[in-house]
């Protein structure tokens, strides 16, 4: 190296080369190249099984999906492509398709890279258009569909697409639905949506704070139903109209309401007693 800085510059050049050849060389990851050559394959043969019209196949496609979700191979899912196809399953018109690979999905968003190729290809509005409920969809796809949505609003780039398809009174449906399991997700997915300003005012203007108060009040001490909403409660807390509200609530007013938070202090969860905690 000390020699070549000495040399003409066209010797330098071709030193300069045979060093950065050799830093790449040296900076290749034999088993990352091997993991993305087998994953690239498998992806390729997703997205054919995908383009069919049988259910057959596009069943093999989702299934599929499952093999992909493993912690080692989700840092490489953004770069082999396979968001489009992911949301090409999600838009089968067969119900068992879109379910399993909504379950499946809900794991693939576990990364932050994937998660973002999802965002860009229009994953968001696939899943908020599964959740309406004049698609006639069924409660388990509908369920899928909200835990894969919820693994998303983890994320605050998820939230903001979100806010902007201004689909708020979608959840403001499914608190009020017939399946508690509907319910308690849509709740889980409010504990991160709320977390963005935009969805907090919309939310409250679309009369979504009694509802989730009501929620808690009837929770006949179920923790599931007491930490997925105290956890979105106290997104929006802070509101004095939202306090109102809460304290307000009927029978029992702000009385009723406090016993029932002092009572979460006792709760065996701890997390439930430090949003409890927190909420009071």
């Amino acid at each position: 190296a000390v020699v070549s800085t000495q040399s003409t510059g066209g010797s330098l050049s071709t030193s300069g080369s045979v060093l950065g050849s050799s830093l790449n060389i040296a900076a290749r990851n034999p088993v990352a190249d091997a993991t993305r050559a087998k994953l690239s394959k498998i992806v390729s043969v997703i997205a054919d099984m995908a383009r069919s019209t049988t259910e057959e196949k596009q069943m093999k496609a989702a299934q599929a999906l499952d093999t992909l979700s493993s912690d080692q191979n989700l840092p490489y899912l953004a770069e082999v492509g396979l968001s489009p196809y992911v949301i090409m399953l999600l838009e089968s018109k067969h119900e068992r398709v879109q379910e399993h690979s909504s379950r499946a999905l809900a794991s693939l968003l576990k990364d932050r890279a994937f998660t973002l190729a999802f965002l860009n290809d229009g994953g968001v509005r696939t899943l908020v258009k599964m959740i309406m409920p004049s698609m006639n969809h069924t409660p388990t796809v509908v369920l899928a569909a909200l835990k894969s949505f919820t693994a998303c609003a983890q994320f605050s780039e998820c939230r903001v697409t979100f806010n902007s398809l201004n689909s708020e009174p979608l959840l403001i449906t499914h608190l009020q639905g017939d399946s508690e399991f509907v319910r308690l997700q849509t709740a889980w997915a409010l504990s991160y949506l709320l977390e963005q300003r935009g969805i907090q005012e919309k939310f409250m203007e679309a009369g979504g704070v009694p509802l989730l108060v009501k929620m808690l009040m009837n929770s006949g001490n179920n923790p599931g139903v007491e930490l997925r909403v105290i956890a979105a409660l106290i997104q929006i807390m802070h509101y004095p109209d939202v306090r109102h509200i809460v304290l307000s609530y009927q029978p029992g007013g702000a009385i009723g309401v406090l016993k029932k938070f002092i009572s979460l202090l006792s709760s065996h969860l701890p997390p439930i007693r430090g949003r409890a905690l927190e909420a009071i």
